[in-house]
């Protein structure tokens, strides 16, 4: 998936990292995690839930 900067709700700065509101040009609204605070949890950093856009 690519997201483009029409994509992105919102962006903030959390103590946990960084964190990235978004929606997938298919309607599905997602959040992604990342930064150098947020801890891995072996997964990639993708959203919570896996994307099926057509």
């Amino acid at each position: 998936m690519i997201l483009f900067t029409s994509n992105i709700e919102e962006i903030q700065n959390s103590e946990d990292g960084i964190v990235v509101r978004y929606v997938c040009p298919c309607g599905y609204r997602g959040t992604w995690r990342t930064g150098c605070k947020h801890e891995e949890t072996g997964r990639a950093a993708v959203p919570s839930k896996e994307l099926r856009c057509s």
